[in-house]
């Protein structure tokens, strides 16, 4: 399986230009890979169990919406521990990265994860952990998730071998899924659709993290 780079950032530099595989591309100065596909679980009894509205429009996101003006500098909480480890990040590697700036794209990704996955990912990148994105996005995503998420990564790698090439991207498996608020619970759900459905369906669970790509 590739990298978990379908649910990365975009964080586009002249050293480090991640796209979303359509939505998101590795660029990541300690990626991960695969999950542990071996990971024990009921996969289908679990995907079964999933709330299917949740795969369409799942988190309500109003990129416009503006942050909490009584929190530090006009951000929101999320909003601040993003930006102030992405900031951190100056004093990575000898400091020659350079810090992380925090857009308006890297806010709206605070907003549409689950809180403890941004205390989690921001843990992760800032200085002195200074790991790679694809790390922290699945050990986010794993640390949220928990049992679900590992489960739902064996039942993706299960449906990848089923639908072959009717399956988007073998990306989609990440636990990284999790980190955001609804979308592991939408992926889950559209593994109990037929093949034929997947990109569908996949498309309308990621709609979140997508329209935070395109601010």
């Amino acid at each position: 399986m590739k990298t978990t780079a379908l649910f990365a950032f975009a964080f586009s530099s002249a050293a480090c230009a991640l796209t979303f595989a359509s939505v998101l591309g590795a660029c990541s100065d300690d990626p991960v890979g695969a999950s542990d596909a071996s990971t024990p679980s009921d996969a289908t009894a679990d995907a079964a169990t999933a709330d299917t509205s949740t795969s369409d429009a799942t988190v309500a996101l109003d990129a416009a919406t503006p942050p909490d003006a009584t929190a530090d500098g006009g951000l929101s909480a999320v909003e601040k521990r993003m930006c102030d480890a992405l900031t951190s990040r100056a004093q990575c590697f000898d400091g020659s990265n350079g810090p992380e700036t925090c857009d308006d794209e890297k806010k709206c990704f605070a907003r549409i994860m689950v809180p403890a996955a941004v205390e989690s990912y921001a843990d992760c990148r800032k200085f002195p952990s200074c790991m790679g994105d694809d790390r922290c996005l699945e050990a986010a995503g794993t640390a949220v998730g928990g049992q679900p998420a590992q489960d739902y990564t064996t039942a993706c790698l299960a449906k990848v071998t089923a639908c072959g090439a009717e399956f988007p991207d073998d990306e989609l498996c990440s636990p990284a899924a999790f980190a955001y608020q609804g979308i592991g619970a939408a992926a889950a759900a559209c593994l109990t659709k037929p093949c034929a459905d997947q990109k569908t369906c996949f498309d309308a669970a990621l709609a979140p993290i997508v329209t935070c790509k395109q601010l």
